[in-house]
């Protein structure tokens, strides 16, 4: 049987899906952060209600659920209330667990990128690469604005473009691509 591992993982499929899970963790940590604090910005109140566009798109998104369909004002970026609406309707409604869901997508994603450039030039260009675009994702990631959408998009983007380089694999290029 060739190919078979035993029972578990080998050893490196371990390690990468225990790196993916904590950077999947990093990117929650400005979530936990703000309701620990309770912390008010431009964005939520309180670290917890959406305020100004935030508020437009989780109302755009709770009106997909309900309605099936989009406000006007949620039609011009379409993607990010559905894709909220998406995470709102896989955590039952639970807008705390969509924000979290929202940021495991981010650093899965960012998590990829890194590995991406890390099989070419090694861990600690990986690890830098993840670290950049954690760094300038963090902020955003409490919010529901378009920001974590397009950090987790363009970080896949980038993740098959590289791939896409090293291989020659025309479809990894067209994912990037439509990414």
């Amino acid at each position: 049987l060739e190919g078979v591992r035993g029972p578990f993982f080998a050893r490196r499929d371990t390690v990468a899906a225990a790196a993916a899970g904590f950077a999947m963790v990093l990117m929650m940590m400005p979530i936990v952060d703000t309701w620990t604090h309770g912390t008010t910005t431009g964005s939520y109140i309180g670290g917890l209600l959406p305020y100004s566009d935030g508020r437009g798109y989780h109302l755009g998104a709770l009106h997909l659920l309900q309605d099936g369909a989009l406000d006007a004002w949620n039609s011009r970026r379409a993607l990010n209330p559905a894709f909220l609406a998406g995470r709102l309707a896989l955590t039952f409604g639970d807008f705390r667990w969509a924000l979290l869901v929202q940021a495991a997508f981010a650093g899965g994603s960012a998590y990829l990128a890194g590995r991406a450039v890390g099989q070419d030039l090694g861990v600690a260009a990986g690890s830098v690469t993840y670290a950049v675009i954690a760094l300038f994702g963090m902020p955003w990631m409490a919010t529901v604005w378009t920001e974590p959408l397009g950090l987790t998009l363009g970080s896949l983007a980038f993740a098959a473009l590289w791939h896409a380089s090293r291989t020659k694999s025309a479809p990894a290029l067209a994912a990037g691509f439509a990414l």
